[in-house]
């Protein structure tokens, strides 16, 4: 092929390339390079022409569009928070709400227009209208000086404020703008713990969340942290177009939140507040440190009533309590934020006898109408290695010759240590199957309910001992565990948890909360189900045995829960005097179950350092009398 001289042809080219020469495939000696060059060569012309047109076709045919399009995008976005869903009891009464309020609000892009000198004097004009100190706003503004969004600095002022700031600070970077306040009714301490409280969001939680911003608030404990998500909706948008003095250019596009959902809760108000009050009295009567009590649906789980004391007030902490408020709370060596119901983890005491007892019947250590001699008030074992060491393990009172249901109802010592680990001719569960036993019933595992910082307990094991303590198992620790003492723990809820198995019989339910979701309508949009956690594996004879001896506990002359005879309601119960420390101090603990016939509730109650159990069967008598009287 021939080309003409300075005649630079790229279709000619792309042709030659498409087409080879015969001429040029049969010479070798023409270099391989020369037909990469000329390709090198078309690619780059393309390329070339590519971003000519395309710098023309911006820089002159589209810059016009170009430029609406930028002055359109510049705009301040300001987020519009959601009706966040209210929160109302099995009973109707509303726990918690959102309210109309105002906001005071930092704007840092309009604060760069105006002098140092007069947006402090903003500020400090501000602080004074709202009568609040101004040095913890500067601080705030201090900490947060490299945002471009709106910073909330009072979540909640006053509409008598927020009008006169709105009518002085005019064309200020400080402003204010609507908002919503959480509100929160009824007796702080029967309710603030399983509702929770809201908390500025904090910057490790901005990056595990999506959709939220530094402004929100967020879910900090309660029900108001477990279904933050369905609790919060969505948030809205109002997009202000400015000009590039951040001055309003038109009027602003508006996009609705979207309202979070209400939640009803399985606890009933009523039958809470009456709890709290009579824990309130049991902690007063005792000096108890700390209490806490738990009422359950032995059908379902669901959660009646749950109280922990001391609480914390949620209309205090969700309003923005100030830092030294709240380090007053977390410092308070009584742990107001620790709910006991879940978190407080306690030796059982004789609490845990049914339990061991249901276990003993099932595996054939003994029978319901066998009796063993308790007459003594203790039981001394010898060192198989030296009889001349022996051990001595005390009951609290001598009982005589008792069976499976008047060891139960007397509380007898001595006759569980002898189910429980063996005594001379009688060989007991062992620990193997005692730690099997309590595990079933829950004990030592979290049960899932729905709200945040369950413990699991603690159910001892000798790899358990070995490894934490450093030391070997001995027949004295499987004596103290089938007792509910040593290094045994349980919390209120797995109490009433397994108290509600024995009372059902033997149903483990996953306690819960939350009853329903509900729709805008107030229609049932999601409706909550009982959920089976295990069925214990004990003979149904075996736990009709234990039900009746709690039973006998109230209604023999010689039972320990003898002040719940009088109710008008038929009650099965089992006291504990739990040991704890190194001081003879003692928890008082009860569990109990109602109606005897056809149990409808569980209930656990804990008086921390109370003393004697019969301070806590005082307060189980005040929660079953009231519920006799109002719900039948």
């Amino acid at each position: 092929m021939k080309h003409r001289k300075n005649d630079f042809n790229p279709e000619e080219i792309l042709a030659d390339l498409a087409t080879p020469d015969p001429d040029t495939v049969q010479r070798p000696e023409q270099p391989a390079w020369g037909k990469t060059l000329r390709l090198f060569l078309l690619s780059a012309l393309a390329l070339v022409s590519v971003f000519g047109y395309r710098s023309y076709q911006l820089t002159v045919l589209q810059q016009a569009s170009l430029f609406e399009a930028a002055e359109a995008s510049r705009a301040r976005v300001f987020l519009i928070p959601p009706n966040r869903g209210a929160i109302i009891s099995e009973d109707g009464m509303v726990l918690a709400e959102n309210e109309p309020a105002f906001a005071l609000i930092y704007d840092p892009l309009l604060a760069r227009t105006v002098a140092p000198e007069a947006r402090d004097a903003a500020v400090r004009d501000a602080a004074a209208i709202a009568e609040i100190d101004p040095g913890p706003l500067f601080e705030r503004i201090a900490v947060h000086a490299d945002l471009a969004e709106p910073l909330v600095l009072l979540p909640q002022i006053a509409q008598r404020q927020a009008v006169e700031i709105a009518a002085r600070l005019q064309g200020q970077p400080v402003r204010v703008l609507p908002a919503a306040t959480r509100t929160y009714r009824g007796d702080s301490d029967a309710f603030s713990m399983i509702i929770g409280y809201l908390g500025a969001i904090t910057k490790e939680e901005l990056q595990n969340r999506e959709g939220y911003v530094l402004n929100d608030a967020i879910g900090k404990a309660g029900i108001e942290r477990s279904y933050e998500t369905v609790l919060r909706g969505r948030a809205g948008e109002r997009r202000i177009p400015v000009d590039a003095s951040g001055r309003q250019r038109s009027d602003p596009a508006v996009e609705a939140p979207v309202a979070g959902s209400t939640l009803r809760l399985s606890i009933n108000a009523a039958l809470s507040e009456v709890t709290a009050a009579a824990l309130r009295g049991g902690m007063s009567r005792t000096r108890a440190t700390g209490a806490s009590a738990v009422v359950l649906d032995a059908r379902s789980g669901a959660v009646r009533a749950m109280i922990s004391l001391p609480s914390f007030s949620s209309s205090t902490l969700s309003g923005g309590t100030d830092a030294k408020t709240y380090a007053a709370l977390v410092n308070d060596p009584r742990n107001p934020f620790l709910n006991r119901a879940v978190a407080g983890v306690y030796p059982s005491g004789s609490t845990v006898k049914p339990f061991v007892g249901a276990a003993a019947l099932s595996h054939g250590v003994i029978t319901a109408a066998e009796r063993i001699d308790a007459s003594k008030g203790s039981i001394t074992v010898y060192s198989v290695y030296d009889p001349s060491i022996s051990w001595t393990f005390d009951d609290w009172t001598a009982h005589g010759f008792v069976n499976m249901t008047e060891a139960i109802a007397r509380s007898s010592n001595v006759y569980f240590y002898t189910v429980g680990g063996g005594f001379e001719a009688r060989k007991g569960l062992g620990i193997d199957r005692l730690v099997e036993a309590l595990r079933a019933f829950g004990f030592g595992s979290a049960s899932g309910i729905d709200l945040p910082g369950e413990a699991t307990g603690r159910v001892p094991t000798p790899q358990w001992k070995e490894e934490t303590i450093g030391e070997a198992w001995f027949i004295g620790d499987t004596y103290n565990l089938s007792i509910g003492q040593g290094n045994f723990g349980v919390t209120p809820l797995q109490l009433a948890t397994a108290t509600a198995a024995v009372a059902n019989g033997g149903t483990l339910y996953r306690p819960y909360v939350l009853d329903a979701v509900l729709a805008t309508d107030g229609s049932v949009a999601e409706q909550k189900e009982p959920s089976v956690l295990s069925v214990v594996p004990f003979d149904a004879s075996a736990l009709e045995t234990v039900r009746k001896g709690m039973r006998i506990a109230v209604t023999a002359p010689y039972g320990t829960n003898r002040s719940l005879a009088g109710l008008p309601i038929a009650a099965a119960a089992k006291t504990g005097t739990a040991q704890f420390g190194n001081e003879g101090k003692t928890h008082a603990i009860v569990t109990a179950f109602a109606p005897y016939d056809d149990p409808e509730i569980a209930i656990a109650v804990v008086l921390e350092g109370g003393g004697n159990s019969p301070e806590a069967t005082r307060v189980a008598k005040e929660i079953l009398e009231w519920y006799a009287t109002q719900t039948r």
